[in-house]
């Protein structure tokens, strides 16, 4: 799989993915996982290692524009640096785990 081209096919208009830089390219889950929220909180505690190593990073989450703010607000993530995406169909391209699937709704994840 060429996962460059997967990129390119879902996010034809990101620049960070035609630049010739090295990139951290990390996909969550939802925005509102608890998971989600701690390992970003790491990454932006380094974020100025990853500058001062040219290296350009993107967070691609399921969820809307307004999720996305709001999460990017509570991580101090530069929302530039952001992609939200509606649904798992990247994630299901690219063939990873899809995680639980439940009839119930994906708020009761959060309790989980």
């Amino acid at each position: 799989m060429d996962i460059k081209k997967v990129f390119l096919e879902f996010f034809p208009n990101e620049s960070i993915f035609l630049s010739k830089k090295k990139r951290l390219v990390i996909l969550l889950g939802s925005f509102a996982d608890f998971d989600s929220f701690e390992y970003c909180q790491q990454l932006s505690a380094q974020s100025k290692k990853f500058s001062k190593y040219s290296l350009e990073w993107i967070l691609i989450g399921i969820g809307s524009e307004k999720s996305k703010e709001i999460f990017c607000r509570f991580n101090k993530i530069n929302i530039k640096n952001v992609i939200a995406v509606k649904n798992a169909d990247l994630h299901e391209k690219l063939n990873l785990n899809p995680g639980l699937k439940s009839p119930l709704p994906s708020i009761i994840n959060l309790l989980i």
